[in-house]
């Protein structure tokens, strides 16, 4: 049977936005983005700190 073209032929989503941005208000693309900078800043350093630590353990 075929479907009138007005019918999309994928599930229609609920209107709801994803879960990720239910906990959370909406942010736009840029500041998302410079979050994740940041938390990617802070999980080199720390990581960075260990590498030393244990360089002067070796030692």
């Amino acid at each position: 049977m075929l479907r009138p073209l007005s019918q999309p032929s994928f599930t229609e989503l609920p209107s709801q936005a994803p879960y990720a941005l239910d906990y959370a208000p909406r942010m736009d693309g840029t500041t998302q983005i410079s979050s994740f900078g940041t938390c990617m800043e802070e999980l080199v350093l720390v990581h960075d700190s260990r590498f030393y630590s244990m360089e002067e353990h070796m030692d």
